[in-house]
């Protein structure tokens, strides 16, 4: 039987998420790639897999380009999350809306859906090991470069186009 995570841990973790959702939002790329272990994957909803921290912060990087080429920002917002210890460390989920604004303009959501995480407690803390997005819509709509941090952003196309 695993044990249940305790109200550190569940700190910890809950800090590592927000650490994740302002490095998104801001596109600072080592605080990004950081919140993985060196291995880690990030599947987006469209299927794309980013695998390992150098191409994480890569990734985050494009997503952060296309924004700035549209003079627009992004905010990520994670919330209720529920985590559940495992032998390895904890599998969390959480929903997530991402908004993006330009100056003197109202924010628009850009993505709503979930994460499915696989976590895993290392000597600096807990990491995300795999992350999966899911979007809420049946069909993931066209996403423009650089729209979303978690969303195949970089070929903007869905996988199926």
């Amino acid at each position: 039987m695993t044990a249940a995570l305790g109200l550190e841990d569940e700190r910890e973790i809950n800090a590592l998420l927000h650490r994740y959702a302002r490095a998104a939002s801001t596109g600072d790329a080592d605080a990004f790639a950081d919140c993985f272990t060196t291995d880690g994957v990030l599947e987006s909803y469209l299927g794309e897999q980013v695998k390992g921290r150098s191409e994480l912060a890569a990734y985050i990087g494009r997503i952060h380009s296309g924004i700035a080429e549209r003079g627009t920002t992004i905010r990520l917002w994670l919330d209720n999350v529920l985590c559940a210890a495992t032998a390895e460390g904890a599998d969390c989920s959480a929903f997530c809306l991402t908004f993006e604004s330009a100056a003197g303009e109202a924010p628009r959501p850009i993505f709503s859906g979930t994460y499915a995480d696989r976590l895993v407690r290392l000597d600096g803390g807990w990491r995300i090991a795999y992350r999966r997005a899911t979007s809420d819509s049946a069909r993931a709509p066209t996403v423009r470069r650089g729209a979303s941090p978690h969303g195949g952003a970089a070929s903007g196309r869905r996988k199926d186009e």
